[in-house]
């Protein structure tokens, strides 16, 4: 695994499931412009590698991802090695970061209970609006003022009604979008 230690490292990947380049750099970007505190993300790969970044960048801010790279067969032939070798190669570099290989659905609850409070949330797991839903209602009473809602795959049709509900939901304000990617801000 070659060594990560600028954004532009990441830029490059080609992974058919992974955020794409530009947003990357958006992530990346509004991590370093928010600075946050907490950072919480559901899913994990690329996204993870820009936050830890920006993270490192800023000298502040820590990330706790959960993600089950076997779940379902979510992740092709290989890609949960692939993904395992990933986070090997982050604890290395990144000792603070704490992943869970676990059920989003069961440890989600606990991991929310733990965090003090979250200034970031990335949803990039399971793409129904169900699913957004429950991880949306879990996360919503520890979202700081001001803390960001990240959302991948916001231009799937079965997420539809959540990201209406959040374009129109007045405690939040839509910030920028680049291709599946969105950001929402809590007022």
């Amino acid at each position: 695994m070659r060594k990560i230690h600028k954004i532009e490292d990441v830029m490059t990947w080609n992974v058919k499931a992974s955020i794409k380049p530009n947003e990357r750099l958006l992530l990346y970007k509004m991590i370093k412009e928010h600075r946050p505190e907490y950072v919480l993300e559901t899913g994990s790969g690329a996204s993870t590698v820009c936050i830890l970044l920006a993270l490192r960048e800023n000298e502040f801010g820590t990330l706790t991802s959960i993600d089950k790279p076997d779940f379902d067969g979510c992740r092709k032939r290989g890609g949960s090695n692939k993904i395992r070798k990933l986070w090997e190669n982050l604890k290395m570099h990144y000792p603070d970061w704490t992943v869970h290989e676990e059920d989003i659905v069961e440890k989600l609850p606990l991991v929310v209970d733990e965090i003090p409070h979250i200034d970031f949330f990335l949803d990039d797991s399971f793409h129904t609006s169900e699913h957004v839903f429950f991880e949306f209602d879990l996360i919503i009473h520890k979202l700081s003022k001001g803390g960001i809602f990240a959302m991948h795959d916001v231009g799937a049709a079965k997420l539809q009604s959540f990201v209406k509900a959040l374009d129109d939901n007045p405690e939040f304000e839509s910030l920028e979008r680049v291709r599946a990617l969105k950001f929402w801000r809590r007022k």
